[in-house]
């Protein structure tokens, strides 16, 4: 997503207060000391300052009808044909990729 020109894709992370235990190295995450020391502007309730927190980096946002759109945009311009509203009949597979799909029209 990232290397995508104009990303449908927003990484803004996200922060979770009150979350000790996400430890998964598969999903990582650091711990910080206050939602603030990430930015300055988040809003927390000054009661629930005490309680631990964690920052998720990698986390993002997807419009997923522009995804779709963007997606749908990038395969044209690599010389797919698009066609909406086509029943296909049938397709053909070469090196694990859909080389030719045939439709009625």
């Amino acid at each position: 997503w990232k290397a995508m020109p104009a990303s449908p894709a927003i990484f803004c992370g996200s922060i979770l207060v009150g979350d000790s235990s996400s430890l998964d190295p598969g999903y990582p995450s650091s711990g910080v000391a206050s939602p603030r020391e990430v930015d300055a502007a988040i809003a927390v309730p000054e009661d629930s300052l005490h309680l631990p927190v964690r920052h998720y980096f990698q986390e993002g946002l997807v419009d997923p009808v522009a995804a779709t759109w963007r997606f749908l945009s990038d395969a044209q311009s690599k010389g797919a044909q698009v066609g909406f509203g086509q029943a296909v009949t049938s397709f053909r597979v070469h090196a694990g990729a859909v080389e030719v799909i045939t439709t009625r029209r």
